[in-house]
Parts: structure tokens; sequence; C-alpha cells
């Protein structure tokens, strides 16, 4: 999958985690951990992060 945004903010990582979590196998903590290693980041906020990792732990526990 192949996406862009300024800097990786927001919308990238975040549908990247939902995708990770539903698709890839990973767990809702282990794709935001891949993710914020992948990017160099310790922390990712923002209300779409919030919801993807929301959803992301929703599809995991379903």
């Amino acid at each position: 999958m192949f996406l862009h945004c300024v800097h990786s903010q927001r919308p990238t990582p975040s549908v990247a985690l939902l995708h990770a979590a539903k698709y890839g196998g990973l767990s809702a903590q282990d794709s935001a951990a891949a993710i914020r290693t992948a990017l160099g980041v310790n922390e990712i906020g923002g209300l779409l992060w919030t919801a993807a990792l929301d959803e992301a732990r929703m599809a995991n526990a379903g």
C-alpha cells in the first residue's frame, strides 16, 4: 500500500495503523510501535491517530 502526506503526519500513519491491525496480522499495539519506529518518533497524537488506534483495538478484539 502506498500513502503519502506531508512529513507523514496524521493521515498516513493513522491509515497504516488500521491497515496493519486489520489486514497485516499485527496487534494494535504492535502496529503502533512499528509505525512509530519507522517514523523515528516516540509519540504520534491527534484525533485521527486516536480513532485509528481505537478502531484497530476493536478489530483485534472481534
